[in-house]
């Protein structure tokens, strides 16, 4: 993640499922991408290899806060 004022999003993840329960996966890049645009941020998010949904889905949000977490350090 940098803060560049320039708002870009690479995303790159195949989930296992559709699913998690009666949360739509494809709603991950959306949540992605809006806050990339509305704060501003370039960030590429690759999804290297799963296996459970769920924990795919707490990976991204994980490594994404901590990039943020560096990035405004």
């Amino acid at each position: 993640t940098y803060i560049s004022c320039r708002p870009y999003l690479s995303f790159n993840a195949e989930f296992s499922k559709e699913k998690v329960g009666t949360f739509a996966t494809e709603l991950v890049e959306e949540f992605c991408r809006g806050l990339v645009i509305n704060a501003r941020l370039t960030t590429h998010i690759d999804l290297i290899r799963g296996g459970n949904t769920h924990h795919e889905i707490e990976a991204i949000c994980k490594a994404f806060a901590r990039s943020l977490n560096i990035a405004l350090s």
